[in-house]
């Protein structure tokens, strides 16, 4: 299964994520906010700022298929 990371769970990302979601895709975001109104609608929350880039590499890094 393809997958996707949206950097950001706020109202702005929504409907690309709901877009993606009809697309088939895995939908992975990111938020510092664990209380993103988007990450309800998304497969795995991760609660990482957008702006710290070492948590976020390294996630992508350690996750790749």
């Amino acid at each position: 299964m393809k997958s996707i990371i949206i950097l950001g769970a706020g109202i702005m990302q929504l409907r690309a994520i709901q877009t993606a979601k009809d697309l088939g895709f895995y939908v992975i975001a990111a938020d510092k906010d664990k209380e993103s109104v988007s990450f309800e609608y998304v497969d795995l929350k991760l609660t990482i700022d957008t702006k710290d880039t070492k948590p976020l590499t390294n996630f992508e890094l350690n996750n790749k298929a």
